[in-house]
């Protein structure tokens, strides 16, 4: 009886052994899913904040160069947009368009640094797409003049359209800027655009 009552011992403290273990697993699972959901919440928010700020300076670089083109010919408005509706390929140094009519998007232009990355160039895009920006690691800037070297998961990709009236496009007083941002996030692909208007001020004078 003793030697049975021993082995009933030995049987009940296994199961409360593999009970033990089992709420300690479930107690630390919770908690590390939580940990793994607010991280790739983080990772998303911060790579949603760089795409942002990514399409913002290129609306920031094409109003800049718009008032800078007014002070640079204040005798000619109409060369409001010298450079940036047609511009030079940073790589192929060939003229290239950057602008459409007002519901197209067949000119593709991409915005990226220049020389040590104090000034900005454009790049044709295929008519697939921009390719990924670079990441200088060296300055923590984005935006190479190549699609070599150390590729960010962003790519960003601007067209101008001229704006339509009264059944007449024209470039000479009003562009609508649209720069849409691509990345991806944790295995999935990650689109937004933003939109502003552009009017020819110098003109409007």
């Amino acid at each position: 009886m003793k030697h049975k009552n021993i082995q009933q011992n030995k049987g009940f403290t296994i199961i409360e052994t593999l009970v033990a273990i089992s709420i300690l697993v479930i107690a630390i699972t919770g908690p590390l899913s939580i940990v793994a959901q607010s991280l790739r919440s983080s990772y998303f928010s911060r790579d949603q904040m760089t795409a942002f700020y990514l399409a913002q300076e290129a609306i920031e670089y094409i109003r800049n160069s718009r008032d800078q083109n007014a002070l640079r010919y204040p005798s000619n408005p109409d060369m409001w947009l010298n450079g940036i509706a047609t511009t030079t390929d940073v790589v192929t140094t060939a003229q290239i368009p950057c602008i459409n009519d007002s519901n197209s998007e067949i000119n593709k232009c991409s915005m990226v640094r220049t020389g040590s990355g104090s000034g900005y160039g454009f790049l044709q895009c295929a008519s697939t797409g921009c390719g990924p920006l670079n990441f200088d690691t060296s300055t923590g800037l984005f935006g190479g003049s190549t699609y070599t070297g150390t590729l960010a998961p962003f790519s960003r990709t601007i067209y101008l359209n001229k704006v339509q009236r009264q059944g007449i496009e024209t470039q000479d007083t009003e562009v609508v800027i649209t720069v849409e941002m691509k990345w991806r996030s944790g295995g999935t692909e990650n689109v937004f655009k933003i939109r502003e208007t552009l009017t020819n001020w110098k003109a409007e004078k």
